[in-house]
């Protein structure tokens, strides 16, 4: 698969499907669990399995996960592009996918700060507190789910009683 097409297959999965980044106290755990993740891979929202792209940073790691290793794919790149111009395209590519991913940031941070100052209160247990995607950027506005009567609103619910 070309660099183009990868990049595309990624761009169309990351439009369903999160990031996650996993830390752990040794190489060995780190290991394990890529090794568990290339095994059984993840069940998308519409329930299908997936198989993420992963890429494993830092020292140490197993032979078996050799294949995720970040020098080896950076070392990919470069055995697969030897033309510069190409390389070139490549850099602006990744360049233009992190600026997309600092503004899909920008917008969390956004949806995150007015989300935790929506209430001046901690909120009754059966209350949640969301935003809609599609139409917060516009209007800035958060809403109210009650999920005991099974109600959303834009006001916000009463405190609860001590």
């Amino acid at each position: 698969m070309s660099s183009n097409q990868n990049n595309s297959a990624l761009k169309e999965a990351t439009k369903c499907k999160p990031r996650i980044l996993v830390c752990a106290p040794s190489n060995a755990a780190v290991d394990n669990i890529i090794l568990k993740i290339m095994e059984s891979g993840f069940i998308d929202g519409s329930g299908m399995r997936y198989n993420p792209s992963m890429i494993r940073v830092g020292s140490g790691q197993s032979d078996a996960v050799k294949d995720v290793a970040l020098e080896r794919k950076i070392n990919s790149l470069f055995t697969e592009s030897t033309d510069i111009q190409k390389m070139q395209a490549n850099i602006d590519k990744f360049r233009s996918d992190l600026n997309r991913c600092k503004v899909e940031i920008h917008r969390c941070q956004k949806r995150l700060i007015a989300m935790e100052n929506a209430a001046p209160y901690a909120l009754a247990k059966h209350y949640e507190i969301r935003c809609d995607e599609t139409s917060f950027d516009q209007t800035g506005r958060i809403y109210f789910v009650n999920h005991k009567e099974k109600s959303t609103s834009f006001d916000i619910p009463p405190a609860p009683s001590k």
